[in-house]
């Protein structure tokens, strides 16, 4: 139990950090409105997921990826130098499409509402 407690709070503090670091030192004209949504780490608390969402079009979306990516080594080091442990964390950089498919649905729940009213009025 207290392992859970402990990889939770790690991940905590790291998606505090990479947003951190993404948005004060990372100057890449590539890279988009990201917003980091969750990290996972492993139970041995070597590999870090961390997930994002860039606000954009699909062209955005593979910029600000591709950016990310080049940038991994950069953010690691800084985050090395933010957190302390032991080791840091190998990272991961994950798109999450949890936003874009959450407003899909809120869109198509939208649609069926409005046809259900329509429906009504006839």
């Amino acid at each position: 139990m207290a392992a859970g407690m402990r990889r939770q709070r790690l991940g905590d503090q790291i998606k505090k950090a990479v947003s951190e670091i993404v948005h004060s030192k990372l100057k890449d004209p590539h890279l988009g409105m990201i917003t980091i949504t969750d990290v996972e780490l492993t139970k041995d608390l070597r590999q870090a997921k961390v997930f994002y969402s860039v606000y954009g079009d699909t062209d955005t979306k593979r910029a600000s990826n591709r950016a990310l990516r080049k940038s991994t080594g950069f953010i690691q080091s800084e985050l090395g130098r933010v957190i302390r442990v032991r080791r840091t964390p190998t990272l991961e950089f994950v798109i999450d499409h949890s936003m874009a498919h959450g407003l899909r649905i809120q869109e198509l729940l939208e649609k069926i509402e409005r046809e259900g009213n329509d429906d009504a009025g006839d």
